[in-house]
């Protein structure tokens, strides 16, 4: 399993990456809902857009095995105030950019000193059914690039099957 919840003391570049959510949820309890990846699937930031590449691999979703060659796909411009994104692959459609929902605020956003007594509240649209979460890519109001280190946290829940008893154990 590779699902990476950062803490605070591991100083990710952008504070709300540490913040547990909905979306980290659902990846930590995916291979209970027969929904990993089995191979590969990592994503990285472009370096250059607003896009994020995607390695090939295969994801399995209620024991169908899907087989994905690579390729990138785009993130949306940033919005007035910081928002998180998903990447998911989803059986029919393939892998596709779920965006989350900016979270309102201009200044402090989503940081551990932020004084109100509201802090901002990380909002995620629904991730669609039958799909499995790749990565959470974090989108600042000043994002104009997305890059691995800064923005991109991996949130693959990877099956090993690598212990897996033959049939003949079995008998």
């Amino acid at each position: 399993m590779a699902v990476t919840c950062p803490n605070i003391e591991d100083n990710p570049a952008f504070d709300a990456m540490a913040v547990r959510d909905s979306v980290d949820l659902f990846a930590l309890g995916s291979d209970a809902q027969a929904v990993v990846v089995v191979t590969g699937m990592a994503v990285t930031g472009s370096g250059s857009a607003m896009s994020v590449k995607v390695a090939g691999g295969q994801v399995s979703i209620n024991g169908i095995t899907y087989d994905y060659t690579g390729g990138t796909v785009t993130v949306g411009a940033a919005s007035t105030s910081d928002r998180r994104d998903t990447v998911v692959y989803t059986a029919g459609t393939g892998v596709q950019v779920i965006a989350g929902t900016a979270c309102g605020y201009t200044t402090g956003v989503w940081t551990r000193t932020v004084t109100s007594n509201n802090p901002p509240v990380k909002a995620f649209s629904a991730i669609p059914a039958n799909s499995v979460i790749l990565a959470e890519v974090y989108v600042a109001l000043t994002t104009t690039v997305i890059t691995t280190a800064t923005n991109v946290v991996d949130k693959r829940n990877i099956e090993s099957f690598t212990n897996s008893a033959t049939i003949e154990q079995l008998v």
